[in-house]
């Protein structure tokens, strides 16, 4: 389905429910189906679908970024099952010094860099081939599990793209969530968030350690570590790396 078509419905939810002076907006996953038929525009198959564009592929149409409070930008959170909010936040700067990489041998076995399926799978592997989380945190880090699909309370359902457990010289362990984005795509917010409640959830005796991965335009992987004050997520730090074969 065209994008174009994705944006029409997501405006006429917004432009219904959305009064002016409104920080939150919400609404629910059948009011997507029932703007399509509103519009005499194709029902989309895959709805969730329509909700993850507009995290982590295409901006919310310019009618609805223009309404969002001065110095935030809309995004959408979930509330539980089948149900979200248009929410303005203050937005994450992903911007970094692309002067300053570090460059990294690529330990990728070439098997699997033959075999590899997709750029977001090919990116995770590089990543934990060549043990870049280690580089990036200081912490050993060891892969726990790969696309973890699991309920978080107030939210619903997540996904999270590899689940990393760390442990420090001073004996301190670490949980660490990965989100990873090929060239295509942008880090979102949300999945940041979602991440960070979910380690609140499922590894309380854990300090969370959020990393979101991108594979830029140029091949430069850029990895960036968030944390939370004040209940908004900020970015700790960020890096840059580029692998090349020995």
């Amino acid at each position: 389905m065209s994008k174009n078509v994705y944006s029409k419905i997501i405006e006429l939810v917004f432009l219904k429910k959305y009064r002016e002076g409104d920080v939150e907006v919400n609404f629910e996953r059948s009011e997507l189906i029932d703007a399509a038929v509103e519009l005499n525009l194709p029902r989309p198959k895959n709805v969730g679908d329509v909700i993850y564009t507009f995290r982590s592929r295409q901006e919310l149409p310019e009618s609805i970024a223009q309404k969002a409070p001065r110095g935030t930008e809309w995004i959408i959170t979930s509330l539980g099952p089948g149900k979200y909010a248009f929410s303005a936040r203050i937005p994450l700067n992903h911007s970094i010094d692309r002067e300053r990489v570090t460059m990294i041998p690529d330990c990728t076995p070439p098997l699997v860099a033959m075999y590899a399926t997709s750029d977001e799978q090919a990116l995770l592997s590089q990543v934990r081939y060549c043990r870049l989380i280690d580089i990036f945190t200081d912490v050993t880090c060891f892969s726990l599990q790969s696309h973890l699909l699991t309920s978080v309370p107030k939210i619903g359902q997540i996904e999270t793209d590899e689940i990393y457990i760390g442990i420090a010289r001073e004996g301190s362990k670490f949980v660490i969530p990965v989100q990873a984005k090929g060239s295509k795509d942008f880090l979102s917010l949300v999945q940041i968030e979602q991440d960070i409640s979910m380690c609140s959830s499922k590894f309380p005796d854990l300090k969370c350690r959020a990393v979101g991965i991108k594979r830029d335009t140029n091949d430069i992987i850029l990895m960036f570590e968030y944390t939370t004050r004040d209940n908004e997520v900020s970015i700790e730090r960020r890096a840059s790396f580029t692998i090349h074969r020995l």
